[in-house]
């Protein structure tokens, strides 16, 4: 199974690749047009909804990882905030959710609503379907 992470917004934002394993990807991957609409249907209320990948995998913030695999990861959601910071209009917001391949329906276990800068607090977890609002 994989690790998916989709982001949704009421807006258009560019499929985004970098080029670089040790990056963020926004694009398709691991999803297909059936499991994002399964998303937009069981967890967003956003008109559009992408698949978000660092380093080829989901982006999850867990105790259960080693200290590199959980620090790429805070990485990796700071870099997706800030690059969302650049589209999104004061007030606007966008949804993350990560979940295993086929899981997308499932009902969320917890929800989190974070400013989009300055969300990170000392050893925050985000992990596997947990619904987070990202205010700007």
């Amino acid at each position: 199974m994989s690790l998916v992470s989709y982001i949704g917004c009421n807006i258009k934002v560019p499929i985004m690749n970098t080029g670089n394993d040790n990056t963020i990807y926004i694009g398709t991957l691991f999803s297909n047009k059936d499991s994002r609409l399964e998303i937009q249907e069981f967890q967003y209320s956003t008109k559009y909804v992408y698949e978000v990948t660092y380093d080829s995998w989901g982006i999850e913030l867990s105790k259960y990882q080693d200290d590199i695999m959980y620090n790429q990861a805070k990485k990796a959601l700071h870099e997706l905030c800030e690059w969302m910071n650049n589209y999104l209009a004061i007030g606007d917001y966008f949804e993350f959710y990560t979940c295993w391949a086929g899981e997308e329906s499932y009902k969320y276990e917890s929800k989190i609503i974070l400013p989009i800068t300055n969300f990170y607090q000392e050893d925050m977890e985000i992990r596997a379907q947990t619904f987070v609002r990202f205010l700007k």
